[in-house]
């Protein structure tokens, strides 16, 4: 009997950015979206080197109907429970020789005449059999090895830059040939503010909104003998490649209106379906991330309609860190930024149509300690009953109007700030940030002495519902550039 199997790779996130060593991260940065295919094509017998189609209609000769296949993710049919278990066997000891530390999770189950009842509890096995496994770890080095920094595993020979590294990176690094890059595109201080004197780079994590519910709405219609159809019709990974495409071109375009700027401006860590990680400078990544969420809104995720219930929506978190600090981290603190304005989302989706806007939550992290944002706001974030912080902040929702927590009317009191006559001096703004760390009675007499040297245009309020109005504006002001409008290069 026929069967319906899916496959899952656990551990993509760490395994990816288990190094500080950019050139890593980008040897493997389109791994994830390929290897689960590229290990069912070995286990069939396939060449590698076959292109896709081909490969798709050799599988199928085999008795292997493919679904479905993106980010890590194979949702296939087989003619048989034993060549579904002798494929499966050989995919996990292929993708164990080519990565050292991945882990494939698969399950399946018997072929009915309901697909989408196959497919959900497909699904339910699958995550019982992810929450189960348990997480497997290297064999740590002996004494007598040398360790890597970073991870603690043993070096087990020299890369082609002539250092010592684990196993693991030089797995990794033999597929640098397929990545080809410069030594300048994979040093991260070449993405710095400004060498010597600002240090600081940002990590945008962005991620879409409800998308398994989403696909699983369209999917519960499917049946056996359109299943293909339809997944194919759902072009979630394709708009989100479409507007990593037109980012990299609105990116050379203010870099040409900008000749004397810096050449390393954005590079694209992860692209693996709707998870997509940039390294940006730091001054930009507002400006980059607002136009990647406003652009990723005006798409839809069924090819042929324009249904606001099939608009994509994305939320983001923007890390700011100095380039020496560890990269992993950065993108721990991004991850969980992007979760936090995802829940912000949520609890604002609209009320008819369930519609959830695209937010972003930025964080800037001196410390290994701000990485956990929960905890640090807490700790920092709160004085005299009243939130510093006004973030997240939404992005272009069609639905959404509220002026507290609206990015453009943000990015608009960081404009203030920063043009040619600002509405304070850097000086008196950097001093706002400590009176409202102080407390209210210290922002009162700022804000008296402020008005008596005739700043005049500074809000009236500086609090509203119990919230600081200007705190992220003064806290961010020196890592903005407004990209629309051809900012000054820092």
């Amino acid at each position: 009997m026929s069967v319906l199997a899916k496959y899952d790779i656990r551990g993509i996130q760490s395994y990816v950015f288990r190094t500080n060593k950019l050139r890593e991260i980008r040897a493997v940065q389109d791994l994830p979206e390929k290897i689960v295919f590229a290990a069912l094509k070995n286990a069939a017998g396939i060449p590698e080197t076959t292109d896709e189609s081909a490969a798709m209609q050799e599988l199928a000769g085999k008795g292997i109907q493919v679904l479905d296949k993106a980010g890590g993710n194979a949702i296939v049919i087989f003619q048989s429970k034993v060549q579904y278990q002798e494929i499966s066997k050989q995919m996990a000891f292929w993708i164990l020789q080519r990565t050292h530390s991945l882990h494939p999770v698969y399950a399946c189950v018997e072929c009915t005449d309901d697909f989408y009842d196959d497919y959900k509890k497909l699904n339910q096995l699958l995550g019982t059999r992810k929450s189960a496994m348990p997480e497997a770890c290297h064999m740590g080095a002996f004494p007598i090895c040398r360790q890597d920094r970073v991870t603690g595993f043993p070096l087990a020979g020299k890369d082609g830059f002539g250092e010592y590294t684990t196993k693991e990176s030089l797995l990794k690094m033999g597929y640098m040939t397929r990545t080809s890059t410069s030594k300048q595109e994979n040093t991260i201080d070449n993405y710095v503010l400004a060498k010597g004197v600002d240090s600081h780079i940002a990590v945008i994590h962005i991620d879409g909104n409800n998308m398994g519910n989403r696909i699983n709405s369209v999917i519960s219609s499917a049946s056996y003998d359109n299943a293909t159809e339809v997944f194919r019709s759902i072009r979630v990974r394709d708009r989100f490649a479409e507007v990593c495409q037109e980012m990299q071109e609105y990116v050379r375009e203010y870099q040409s209106s900008n000749p004397e700027g810096r050449q390393y401006l954005i590079h694209a860590v992860i692209q693996a379906g709707d998870d997509i990680t940039y390294l940006t400078r730091a001054d930009i990544a507002f400006s980059f991330t607002k136009e990647f969420l406003k652009r990723i809104s005006e798409k839809f995720m069924l090819a042929g309609t324009q249904e606001d219930r099939y608009r994509i929506s994305a939320c983001a978190g923007i890390a700011y860190c100095h380039s020496h600090f560890p990269f992993s981290d950065a993108y721990v603190l991004a991850e969980k930024c992007c979760a936090n304005a995802k829940k912000r989302a949520k609890e604002n989706k609209h009320p008819t149509s369930g519609y959830i806007g695209n937010w972003v939550d930025f964080e800037i992290c001196g410390h290994i300690r701000d990485v956990d944002i929960v905890q640090s706001r807490k700790r920092y974030g709160v004085v005299d009953g009243t939130m510093l912080h006004m973030r997240p902040y939404c992005v272009a929702h069609p639905q959404y109007t509220d002026p507290e927590h609206d990015f453009e009317v943000f990015e608009e009191h960081l404009r203030s700030l920063t043009k040619e006559k600002p509405i304070v001096n850097r000086s008196r703004a950097k001093a706002l940030r400590q009176a409202y760390m102080d407390g209210r009675n210290a922002v009162t007499v700022w804000q008296k002495a402020a008005i008596s040297r005739g700043y005049d245009k500074i809000p009236e309020k500086l609090y509203r519902n119990g919230c600081a109005v200007l705190y992220d504006a003064v806290e961010m002001m020196d890592l903005y550039t407004d990209m629309n409008k051809g900012g000054e290069e820092k």
